[in-house]
């Protein structure tokens, strides 16, 4: 009797060819899927440059960059170099997140603690990039103790920092004033800090320690100066049980390289070349100016960004790398300038072209590049 079926070698062909459909889909469905996990980033990226834009036209100044990694920001210090939180702090009303920034208004001692301890523990979506992470809350790994919000055993982080420049990074902001800031005596008094005129000599960044910069400081241009981008993150500590130097602060802190990055160095771990004896030496000789030409063609101090790797090689100074922009996509990283254009920035931009846009004053023209679109 005839029976109707499959043999064994064409159900085996059958499995082959299907495996091989698949094999050509899945690329082409994952490309699909980064495709608009990268223009959620690019929106989240524009919507916070315009938050910045909106605070810079009601108050004149950018969001400043705050104190360091030990203050976060508190809704009864208003918005000037006197407020401890950074820009990612200040921009909260102009992104739709005015309840959140406004937690701990109008509460003292132990209330107001909780309060902001209550808003670093509070995910916001449109601060992370989707092709790395969802907004979520993480450990404090290092076991972090804030000055203003106690020591909260989780807390929220960003995939995105502010253009701190490219003078040479300053890792932790000083403070504004000489010493500690008495806080509650500063604020209960109104007393305001005077700018340290050091710091707008020698940052050109738009966020720094304690800034009020406003588009009048932009000498170079709005549409030729960085302002907001991605951070590079090591890969081994997305889930924020592992601790990576540069991601594992809360967001709204203030100066520090969890919300800031910079775009060139000034010491012997901030180059590629670091066992490069001709380097070192040019290290050594180096004179810093306030003048910038006389820096950015020192191609040993250049920090492009990064694409996210996992495991940074401990015989590179973690300094080489949480200092510097970065992504998890993988060719390029988004941009946004201080006018609020995303651009995609690749990770083989020119050093010297990505150190100029990461200053607001060198004066200097930028080449046509490829590399930037």
């Amino acid at each position: 009797m005839k029976r109707n079926g499959f043999t064994l070698v064409e159900l085996l062909v059958v499995i082959a060819i299907i495996a091989v459909l698949v094999g050509l889909l899945l690329p082409a469905v994952y490309g699909a899927r980064e495709s608009a996990r990268r223009v959620t980033c690019t929106n989240h990226i524009n919507q916070l440059a315009k938050g910045c834009l909106n605070h810079e036209a009601a108050h004149g100044f950018f969001p400043t960059g705050g104190w360091n990694n030990v203050w976060v920001g508190d809704p009864n210090a208003g918005v000037g170099r006197h407020q401890p939180g950074g820009w990612i702090f200040n921009v909260l009303p102009y992104i739709d997140q005015t309840a959140l920034h406004d937690k701990g208004l109008g509460k003292k001692g132990t209330e107001l603690k909780n309060a902001l301890m209550e808003m670093v523990q509070t995910p916001i979506a449109v601060m992370n990039c989707p092709t790395r992470r969802k907004a979520d809350i993480c450990n404090n790994v290092t076991g972090i103790t804030m000055n203003n919000a106690g020591k909260p055993d989780y807390y929220c982080r960003t995939d995105y920092a502010g253009n701190a420049g490219s003078y040479g990074k300053n890792m932790y902001g000083s403070f504004p004033n000489t010493g500690k800031p008495d806080f509650d005596q500063k604020l209960a008094t109104g007393q305001n800090w005077p700018e340290n005129p050091n710091h707008r000599k020698k940052n050109n960044g738009i966020f720094y320690c304690a800034t009020e910069i406003g588009k009048n400081d932009v000498t170079d241009g709005l549409s030729n100066t960085y302002m907001i981008g991605e951070k590079f993150v090591d890969a081994k500590a997305y889930n924020g049980v592992n601790e990576c130097r540069g991601d594992n602060e809360s967001m709204f802190v203030g100066h520090d390289p969890d919300i800031l990055r910079w775009c060139y160095g000034r010491t012997a771990e901030d180059y590629d070349a670091v066992n490069n004896s001709d380097a070192l030496k040019g290290l050594q000789d180096l004179k810093f100016e306030t003048g910038e030409k006389a820096y950015v063609n020192e191609p040993q101090f250049y920090m492009p960004p990064l694409h996210d790797i996992n495991n940074v090689p401990k015989s590179f100074p973690w300094q080489n790398y949480f200092w510097r922009f970065g992504s998890a996509h993988v060719s390029s990283m988004n941009m946004a300038f201080a006018d609020a254009s995303v651009h995609s920035v690749h990770y083989g931009i020119e050093g010297q072209i990505h150190a100029l846009l990461g200053s607001r004053k060198d004066g200097q023209m930028i080449p046509d590049t490829k590399e930037l679109k």
